[in-house]
């Protein structure tokens, strides 16, 4: 609600309530068909990274890959993270683009962060449960709900501004590394992939205090205050980025095939506007072409 209440204040008197365009519902199924399948196919490193989080036995995310191979769960939490980021893609990319297309006047990268971020907490109104839920699995408890709610949420928050400002400096600052080929298909391709990659991986480290609190709690009954002493007890401050390494691939991974993918799903579903990832139409008409 507070980034909400930031971004009104940036808003001039005289705007529009409803930007024109673009088609929001094609944006939300673009957002998330790319985000239920780009998650559905990184299912194995989330598992690891969630089992090496939940098992303190473990020191290694081999361990915890080889556990969880062993007793073929590489897949454990599938349903949930299929369900919970398909809500995920369908609320925060049409949010973000609504909010980026009102003309707010302001430094274009604080309003950048507060759109992501704002978009982020609409998104975690319906991950926050399912992500309880995958969770669970690994401890074997029942979903909690919105238990942990507000790590979860700071996580998202923070994780959602991070990457859609860092893709979009990210992209800007590739293309203008040759700029004599910035038009051509194949450099917007090279562009949007590892703009999603270094911005996943900026993301993840910045975020991951939030993603091991969130864990710890889902896996206790302790209360916030309790969890954190419990982690500074036993780890220090480092504690907090445990499991950041798998997190960091995962999540590279995720956005550089989440940007891409939702381009060319944009182009799929007939959505010709929005302010991700420029010029990824024309990759996304090459894109058809390969295949």
């Amino acid at each position: 609600m507070l980034l909400l209440l930031l971004l009104l204040l940036l808003l001039p008197p005289s705007l529009p309530l409803v930007p024109p365009s673009p088609p929001y519902p094609l944006i939300s199924l673009a957002g998330s068909l790319s985000c239920s399948l780009t998650h559905a196919l990184v299912t194995p490193l989330d598992s690891t990274k969630t089992n090496l989080q939940t098992t303190p036995s473990f020191s290694t995310l081999t361990e915890s890959f080889l556990s969880l191979k062993k007793k073929q769960q590489l897949f454990k939490g599938f349903k949930p993270t299929v369900i919970g980021y398909g809500w995920y893609g369908a609320t925060v990319y049409p949010t973000y683009e609504f909010l980026k297309h009102l003309d707010i006047q302001g430094d274009p990268m604080i309003v950048s962060l507060v759109s992501g971020g704002s978009a982020a907490v609409v998104a975690s109104i319906g991950l926050c449960p399912m992500e309880n839920w995958r969770i669970g699995m690994f401890k074997g408890q029942k979903s909690r709900g919105y238990d942990g709610f507000g790590s979860l949420l700071g996580r998202q928050v923070v994780f959602g501004s991070v990457k859609f400002l860092a893709f979009e400096e990210f992209r800007q600052k590739i293309m203008e590394v040759q700029p004599e080929v910035s038009s051509s298909v194949s450099f917007g391709l090279l562009a949007t992939i590892l703009a999603g990659l270094g911005s996943g991986v900026l993301s993840c480290y910045i975020s991951q205090p939030f993603d091991t609190m969130l864990t710890a709690l889902t896996s206790s009954k302790l209360g916030v205050v309790e969890t954190f002493e419990g982690i500074m007890d036993e780890d220090g401050i480092v504690g907090l980025w445990r499991g950041v390494k798998g997190r960091a691939v995962w999540s590279g991974l995720i956005i550089g095939g989440q940007f891409f993918l939702y381009d060319i799903f944009k182009e799929i579903v007939g959505v010709n506007g929005g302010s991700i990832g420029a010029g990824a139409i024309e990759v996304a008409k090459e894109f058809e072409q390969i295949i």
